[in-house]
């Protein structure tokens, strides 16, 4: 990606940091002066095409703001994929990155780090690739409640989206 001269991405592109969207400034065979640029990836992020190349929209704002790629992952604060606003934006490492996630889809407990066995609840954390069993309870909710806890002490930096993991 660094091979994207920042004279280049603004000479084609505006950036709005308080909307988190980029603008074309010209028009070509496929985009319009004046209309938004990118479109959705089936992850739920934003990409836009330059000279034949997609970028990924958060990485072009980091840029855009930073004038320098960032070194390492960008995290979306409140694990908006599509909400770009520069201060949804940081750069973190792969595992405080993985911290800031949603719990996944296919999750049958309802809970994040929750995961049934058998009749009862077992809770697991994962810090650094290692994943932590945290122990094995009667109800869900108690299971969540140890993730939550182990959470609060060793992810100081996403304390703000604890409560939206459920």
């Amino acid at each position: 990606m660094q091979n994207l001269a920042l004279k280049t991405l603004k000479e084609k592109l505006i950036y709005y940091p308080d909307l988190g969207i980029f603008i074309w400034k010209v028009s070509s065979r496929r985009t319009k002066a004046g209309s938004r640029a990118g479109n959705a990836t089936k992850q739920g992020y934003r990409q836009i095409m330059i000279n034949n190349k997609n970028y990924l929209e958060h990485r072009l704002a980091w840029f855009y703001i930073n004038e320098s790629f960032p070194n390492g992952d960008i995290d979306h604060r409140n694990l908006n994929k599509a909400d770009n606003r520069i201060e949804n934006l940081r750069v973190v490492n792969d595992s405080l990155n993985k911290q800031n996630t949603p719990k996944y889809k296919n999750n049958l407990s309802g809970y994040k780090g929750v995961v049934a066995s058998g009749k009862k609840w077992i809770s697991q954390i994962t810090v650094d690739y290692k994943h932590h069993y945290l122990g094995t309870f009667e109800t869900k909710e108690l299971a969540y409640e140890a993730y939550c806890n182990k959470a609060k002490e060793i992810h100081k930096i996403n304390l703000v989206n604890q409560n939206s993991v459920i």
